[in-house]
């Protein structure tokens, strides 16, 4: 499971020193990290059943740590064009919201040009269970320059290329206070979100942003509440039998973003058809 996850389960004894910096660098270079863990479980007879009966917190307790496995997080030809042409050329707000760790997501959100390349990111997260939101200040390798709500709105203010990066326990803290409301909106990258969070921020964004049209595409399960809420949601597949192609309101037969450009496209399109046809004849009916 998820490292921050794993790190409270494990017995501190069967961790490596260098297991929290390991993860942090493999998460900073893009790659997907699963922490890997195991305990013997004391069982009868009816070992399964009596495993599915117990409470998650009984089980998932007193690991043993046994290594990470690290996924490349590849981008899919053509992403960094799209997110281009959405930024420049259509003059589109483009957010990122993923369940991917914080580092792994601003990596890849630099790597497609979403946010400058030498950039750095302030990430929004809450270190312990029912704590508080804590803004960490990733340019100091190896130190967690911890800052307060108001602090971090100055950092951000100051600095250009520092980027506000969004957890889902952070986001949903931070979501009822009103001066954290613009930070949310500036922020282009959401990590750790889950279905609900993610629904919750398509519904903040629609009912904050000036322009109150919010389009979602998504590929997964946890897309579809987030999909459904949004002005235009548009699944991206090839396959049918998705559960995000069965419940989102639009299908893009295809498992690539540049089905929202083509949608963006042919939407203005048809926006701007339909104006000419009206003035076209309303000045006919003119003269």
């Amino acid at each position: 499971g998820a490292p921050e996850v794993l790190f409270a389960m494990w017995e501190p004894q069967s961790v490596p020193r260098a297991a929290a910096a390991t993860v942090r660098a493999h998460t900073e270079q893009g790659f997907r990290v699963l922490a890997l863990a195991w305990r013997p479980l004391d069982c009868g007879p009816n070992a399964v059943s009596d495993v599915l009966h117990q409470p998650r917190d009984v089980i998932e307790k007193n690991v043993t740590f046994l290594g990470l496995a690290v996924f490349e997080n590849a981008l899919k030809p053509g992403t960094s064009d799209v997110i281009h042409s959405f930024l420049e050329d259509a003059q589109l707000n483009c957010v990122m919201v993923t369940g991917d760790h914080s580092r792994t997501a601003f990596s890849v959100a630099q790597q497609c040009g979403m946010v400058p390349q030498r950039s750095s990111a302030l990430v929004a997260e809450v270190g312990q269970p029912g704590g508080d939101v804590d803004f960490t200040d990733t340019r100091l390798p190896g130190v967690d320059d911890t800052l307060t709500l108001s602090e971090a709105s100055n950092a951000l203010r100051k600095d250009a290329l520092l980027h506000l990066v969004v957890t889902g326990p952070a986001f949903q803290l931070l979501k009822p206070l009103t001066e954290a409301t613009s930070l949310l909106l500036q922020s282009r990258v959401f990590a750790r979100m889950s279905p609900r969070d993610k629904r919750d921020l398509i519904a903040l964004l629609k009912s904050k942003s000036d322009e109150r049209f919010v389009g979602m595409c998504g590929d997964g399960a946890n897309d579809v509440q987030a999909l459904k809420e949004a002005t235009v949601g548009i699944c991206l597949t090839d396959d049918s039998d998705t559960t995000a192609s069965l419940a989102a309101p639009l299908i893009a037969r295809t498992d690539t973003i540049d089905a929202m450009r083509i949608a963006v496209l042919e939407g203005r399109a048809a926006s701007a058809a339909s104006i000419g046809a009206f003035q076209y004849m309303f000045t006919y009916s003119v003269i």
